[in-house]
C-alpha cells in the first residue's frame, strides 16, 4: 500500500518536469513563426527582384521619343561655317564657340548657337508660323497662339535647358531636338512635346548646370 508519503514523492510528475512541456511548445512555436517570417521574407525579396527585373525590361525596350542621327561631331567653328548637316533642324556637328541662352525667343536663333546648346543639354523646340497643319484648323496658323502654347510648357518646366524658338527653315510645322535625337511634327502634342522633354534633358555629352 502506498503511503501519503510514496504518492507525493514518487507517484507523480514534478512541478519543474510539468513545466518542461510548455517551454517545449513554446520554442516549437516560436521556430515556427520565425520560419514563417523568413518565408515571407524570402517571398518579398523575390518579388522585389522580379518587380526591379520587369521594371529595367521596360526601360530597356520601351520606344524612345524621336529618332537618333549619329553625330556630327563637337567642333567650334565661325559663326555661319558652311557645314552640310544631316538633319533639319541639325542634332550635332560643327557650331559657334557660344551657345545660345535658355530662355522663349520672338526671333529665331542661329542653328550654330543651339547646337551648342544641345551639347550642354538642351533641348529645342522649334515652330514654323508659315507652314500649317494638315487638315488643321484656321487657328492653327496663328503663330502667337502656337508660340504662346510652347512657351507655356517650357514655363511650366521651369524653362531650364530649354529654348523655345520660331525657326522658318523647318519642313515641318514643329520640330524638337536635342543632341542627337529629334522629332518632327505638324500638329501640336502637348504629351508627345512633355515626353521628349523629359526623356532628353540635360542629357548633352558636356554637363553644365545651365
Amino acid at each position: 500500500m502506498a503511503t501519503k508519503g510514496d504518492s507525493a514523492t514518487g507517484g507523480g510528475p514534478s512541478k519543474q518536469q510539468r513545466r518542461q512541456p510548455g517551454k517545449e511548445q513554446r520554442q516549437a512555436e516560436q521556430a515556427r513563426l520565425a520560419r514563417r517570417q523568413l518565408l515571407v521574407r524570402v517571398g518579398y525579396g523575390a518579388v522585389g527582384v522580379v518587380v526591379v527585373a520587369a521594371a529595367a525590361w521596360w526601360v530597356a525596350l520601351r520606344p524612345r521619343p524621336g529618332e537618333h542621327v549619329p553625330s556630327q561631331g563637337r567642333t567650334h567653328e565661325p559663326l555661319g561655317y558652311e557645314f552640310d548637316y544631316s538633319s533639319n533642324p541639325p542634332t550635332s556637328g560643327p557650331h559657334f564657340s557660344s551657345p545660345a541662352e535658355a530662355g522663349i525667343y520672338r526671333q529665331p536663333v542661329h542653328e550654330q548657337m543651339l547646337i551648342h546648346s544641345m551639347e550642354h543639354g538642351h533641348v529645342i523646340a522649334h515652330f514654323n508660323c508659315d507652314r500649317r497643319s494638315s487638315g488643321g484648323a484656321p487657328e492653327d496658323g496663328d503663330c502667337s497662339a502656337l508660340g504662346r502654347s510652347l512657351a507655356n510648357i517650357a514655363t511650366d518646366m521651369e524653362v531650364w535647358k530649354l529654348i523655345v524658338a520660331p525657326n522658318p527653315a523647318l519642313d515641318s510645322r514643329l520640330a524638337l531636338t536635342a543632341w542627337t535625337r529629334i522629332d518632327t511634327f505638324d500638329v501640336f502634342d502637348e504629351a508627345r512635346i512633355r515626353r521628349f522633354i523629359q526623356a532628353w534633358r540635360n542629357r548633352g555629352p558636356e554637363a553644365t548646370e545651365m
